[in-house]
């Protein structure tokens, strides 16, 4: 009797591959630190970490799939997974982008106007980085004519909730990237409007984060503007979530990623929200806690004269 032994690569039949590199500056080919990488058409997903370096556990279904690899000030990067898994190092081209004419006030700060005021008595949870993808939330400030001598944006502030631990929250540092984005194509978020990187380190206990922006010289536009948090999915920001699912005594454990943006009890319905996730913007549909009670992310903005 004879036997036929087949002989099939172990990478077409393992169930998981792993795929580890470098992101580097295709010109002065230093790292780059905390890129988007996102499996489209998946919840698959990583960040680039401050060194460049990433680490991203590919599935046997997403190997056909594309991944997008996308940072601010860089073009977006787009490859099959198959040979995404290929390479140990990838560069990225920046973004040459022609600077937006500005206009310069004389700014004397004599009045400020607070946008979307936050009160501790209206936070009711929070959202953080499950365990996918990392994403961009974005919330949409609307215009409105009391903000036409008041216009120029002054500082954001972000609220910060606790993170889940087995045997109850607590506090933890944490790293995230800021965004101010245009309204562009479908209402969704356009174009950066601060084409430099604004990384927020946090500490341990801290429950809100105030970001100046007055040195960028910003106006309100008439259609508004778009105030975002995006997630880095990097092992400073990861912690283990412990939690049991309903009917159900079996514990489970996954990873998850600082920080956690409180949510703020809102009845007025001029807000809305989108998310970046897969590699694309979508509409986010605002949750609600009752018919006439809605919830969006803690974040106020200040404008100034």
């Amino acid at each position: 009797m004879k036997f036929i032994f087949l002989l099939i690569p172990f990478f077409v039949l393992s169930q998981e591959h792993k795929a580890s590199g470098l992101v580097l500056d295709k010109d002065t080919k230093a790292p780059v630190p905390y890129v988007n990488i996102s499996i489209l058409k998946s919840q698959m997903g990583t960040s680039s970490d401050e060194d460049g370096s990433y680490s991203l556990i590919i599935k046997r279904e997403d190997l056909e799939k594309k991944v997008k690899l996308s940072s601010l000030g860089y073009k977006d990067t787009t490859f099959v997974v198959s040979d995404f898994l290929k390479f140990d190092k990838i560069e990225l081209s920046s973004l040459s982008e022609e600077l937006e004419e500005v206009m310069i006030k004389e700014n004397f700060k004599e009045k400020f106007l607070v946008i979307n005021n936050v009160k501790k008595k209206y936070i009711v949870g929070g959202i953080g980085g499950l365990n996918y993808a990392p994403y961009i939330f974005a919330l949409h400030f609307p215009f409105k004519k009391d903000y036409s001598e008041i216009d120029v944006i002054d500082k954001a502030k972000v609220h910060l909730n606790k993170v889940h631990f087995l045997g109850g929250n607590r506090s933890m540092p944490s790293k995230f990237r800021f965004r101010l984005f245009s309204v562009g194509k479908d209402s969704l978020p356009g174009a950066d409007l601060i084409k430099e990187d604004i990384i927020i380190t946090t500490v341990k206990n801290q429950r809100e984060v105030e970001i100046d922006l007055s040195e960028y010289n910003l106006t309100f536009s008439e259609e508004g503007v778009y105030v975002a948090i995006e997630w880095l999915y990097i092992p400073f920001n990861a912690y283990e979530y412990t939690y049991t699912k309903r009917k159900s005594n079996k514990k489970y454990t996954e990873i998850r990623y600082a920080p956690r943006i409180s949510w703020l009890k809102q009845k007025d319905k001029k807000y809305r929200l989108a998310l970046f996730t897969s590699g694309q913007w979508l509409n986010f549909k605002m949750p609600y806690i009752k018919e006439d009670e809605y919830i969006i992310p803690a974040i106020s903005l200040t404008l100034s004269n």
